[in-house]
C-alpha cells in the first residue's frame, strides 16, 4: 500500500497523511509526524461531519489539509502553508484511478473463474 501513496508523500509540503475505510480502520498512516496519531477522537468525529462531502481543502493560516472520499474510504492530507494544492489534487487524482485498476483487476479475475 505505501507504494500507492509514494508521489503523494514526496510532495513539498506534506506533513501526514491517513488512508481510513469507512469503519473507521486504518488503511495505511504515514510515518511522517504522526499528528493523526495524536488526535484519534479528533479525526473520528471529523470523518463522521464529512459524510457527505466528496472532496475538500481547509485553509489554516499555518498550513491547512486535503479530504477526499475514494469510494468507501477516507483520505486525509496534512499539509504546510508551502504546500502546492494542485499538485497535491492531481495525484490524489492519480491514486484514485490506480486504485479503480486494481479494484477492476479484482473483480475481472473473479469473473474468469464463474464461467
Amino acid at each position: 500500500m505505501k507504494e500507492l501513496f509514494h508521489d503523494i508523500l514526496g510532495l513539498v509540503g506534506v506533513r501526514d497523511l491517513v488512508f481510513i475505510s469507512d469503519e473507521g480502520r486504518v488503511l495505511f498512516q504515514s510515518e511522517l509526524i504522526g499528528l493523526f496519531r495524536k488526535k484519534r477522537e479528533l479525526l473520528r468525529e471529523t470523518l463522521q461531519a464529512l459524510a457527505a462531502t466528496q472532496e475538500m481543502y481547509l485553509i489554516c493560516e499555518k498550513g491547512g489539509g486535503y479530504y477526499r472520499k475514494i469510494d468507501d474510504n477516507h483520505l486525509l492530507i496534512s499539509l504546510d502553508s508551502c504546500a502546492s494544492r494542485a499538485m497535491v489534487k492531481l495525484h490524489c487524482d492519480i491514486l484514485v484511478s490506480e486504485l479503480e485498476k486494481k479494484s477492476f483487476k479484482k473483480n475481472s479475475s473473479k469473473s474468469l473463474f464463474l464461467f
